[in-house]
């Protein structure tokens, strides 16, 4: 048909110059048989067209300009025929093989849900989310040429654990039940857990991989969490301690009263308490007055050497699950007065205090009463009739009485002489004086035992003399 339409392109032409040179020849246009080809030689019959793709039968492949006889497919292969994936991978397996081409594609039995396989290229696309036990899959690729297969296992694992816990470190009380959080578990599932070495008596791990129950024994021990699946295992390190539970602190002979104790007079034991955790510790800041000893109970005992006045003092209790605290208030006094004893001349006590004394009622001029110590000396001025005297001495322990009777009298007379013992009175003399030496304390009354011969007139003593009349 191309040939046929030069040619009337060329007549064409040639019509046109002839026309344009004024002369020209009209001859009948040529026409040739059916399927001739008109060229400048003529009619000629047409070669053979070239062959065309679409001229292939079902059993050719065109291939290198020309229709083929179809190659059965032939090797084919995935890489290997035993595969594992895991959970939340992606994987893509392309086919090799030798041979032409397979125009189909098919398995058996089929693939499961998450494995799907294109029907023209044969390629496999996996993305398992869930383990998958193992299986085996014959592939078949085939062409008009002919059949090949090859064998797929498969089978899908799961994701290698990971977990952990939200602390490392752990504290259980003894004798209370507790429990762990549940561990931190990635997205994944966990067939198994495993703990070494055991754990402390009374402690559990369950099948979720917490730790739990009643610990019966203190301590701190060290271990390891092991987590396992179809994909692996993978283990965390966690340590427990077994502690007690918190102390308390209480004085129940004390309340919350203050306490007060006398110097060096041993005191009751104050025996301390807890209704919790037992108290292996004790401290007092301050410290506790010289001759009391804070037990590591917190029990209180001794003898105190020393007096204190009203103080404070924090007894803090400890035990391995913690503090307890207490607010002591402690006052230290002197003992009480007692067997107070007043005789001759020396007055003695059954203890010496320091104390303050007083007298009732007021001795005489002359005699002291000592107000630090008791004592009572001096020299009356005046003569003063039996009295009793009331003395109490005063300490921090208290009161304490006695009595004293008291006479103060004159000094019996001493020494007393006349400086003559023989006197001569004249007759009709009108007094006569005879002295008298007294080297003692001052007469009150004198008294006569005879009277003077030849006196007209009794003699009266005045004076420390005689005077007669």
């Amino acid at each position: 048909m191309q040939e046929r339409s030069g040619f009337k392109i060329v007549l064409a032409i040639l019509l046109a110059i002839l026309v344009g040179s004024g002369s020209y020849v009209i001859e009948k246009p040529i026409e040739c048989a059916d399927q001739q080809i008109l060229t400048p030689d003529g009619c000629v019959d047409p070669g053979p067209e070239p062959p065309k793709p679409q001229d292939c039968t079902l059993s050719q492949v065109w291939r290198d300009g020309n229709c083929h006889d179809l190659i059965p497919p032939n090797n084919l292969t995935y890489g290997a025929e035993v595969v594992q994936w895991a959970i939340g991978e992606i994987h893509i397996l392309t086919p090799s093989f030798s041979g032409d081409g397979p125009d189909s594609w098919a398995v058996n039995p089929a693939f499961p849900a998450f494995i799907t396989i294109d029907e023209n290229s044969g390629e496999i696309l996996a993305a398992p989310q869930s383990e998958h036990s193992t299986t085996t899959h014959v592939i078949i690729a085939s062409n008009n040429g002919g059949v090949v297969t090859t064998n797929l296992t498969i089978s899908v694992i799961n994701i290698v654990p990971m977990f952990s816990y939200p602390s490392p470190q752990w504290t259980f009380v003894l004798g209370s039940y507790d429990e762990l959080p549940l561990p931190i578990v990635g997205d994944m599932s966990i067939d198994n857990w495993q703990v070494t070495p055991q754990l402390p008596e009374g402690l559990i791990l369950d099948s979720n991989g917490r730790i739990g129950g009643t610990a019966v024994l203190l301590g701190t021990t060290n271990h390891s969490v092991i987590a396992t699946n179809s994909g692996g295992s993978a283990s965390a390190e966690i340590q427990i301690t077994v502690v007690d539970e918190a102390p308390s602190l209480w004085y129940p002979a004390l309340g919350n009263a203050a306490l007060t104790l006398s110097k060096g007079i041993v005191m009751q034991t104050l025996v301390a308490t807890s209704s919790q955790g037992p108290i292996i510790a004790c401290d007092s800041q301050p410290q506790l007055p010289s001759g009391l000893v804070l037990a590591s109970n917190c029990n209180i005992e001794g003898t105190p050497t020393v007096l204190l006045e009203q103080s404070n003092f924090l007894i803090t209790g400890s035990n391995s699950g913690g503090i307890t605290q207490h607010n002591l208030s402690l006052t230290i006094i002197d003992q009480p007065l007692s067997n107070i004893l007043y005789g001759s001349g020396t007055y003695t006590f059954a203890k010496q205090v320091d104390s303050l004394w007083s007298i009732h009622p007021q001795l005489p001029t002359g005699i002291s009463f000592n107000n630090s110590s008791g004592a009572i000396t001096g020299i009356a001025q005046d003569v003063n009739p039996t009295t009793t005297y009331t003395i109490q001495a005063n300490n921090t322990g208290g009161t304490g009485t006695s009595s004293i009777t008291l006479t103060f009298i004159d000094i019996t007379p001493r020494d007393i002489s006349y400086l003559s013992t023989e006197v001569i009175v004249e007759s009709n003399q009108s007094n006569t004086q005879i002295n008298i030496s007294n080297l003692g304390d001052t007469v009150d009354t004198w008294q006569r035992w005879n009277n003077f011969r030849y006196s007209k007139y009794p003699c009266t003593a005045h004076y420390l003399h005689y005077l007669c009349q």
